[in-house]
């Protein structure tokens, strides 16, 4: 990491500016991140997941006992 050499305060204040507000981006970007971690773990979307699983198996099962003649 080079060092940036300034001339003036107003190029301070402007990197300066800038750094919080890519901090205030990051910050939402998590507070979002976090919602969409509490959405995917919530009782239904858990409860659909499972099910789904469970319906794919038993079609893959009764797609194969039918190709096996059973």
């Amino acid at each position: 990491m080079s060092l940036k050499t300034y001339t003036d305060f107003e190029q301070i204040d402007r990197d300066l500016q800038i750094l919080k507000l890519e901090q205030k981006i990051d910050f939402e970007k998590m507070k979002m991140n976090v919602q969409d971690v509490k959405e995917s773990f919530s009782p239904i979307n858990v409860v659909s997941g499972i099910f789904g699983n469970i319906i794919k198996k038993a079609l893959i099962l009764k797609t194969v006992n039918k190709l096996i003649g059973k």
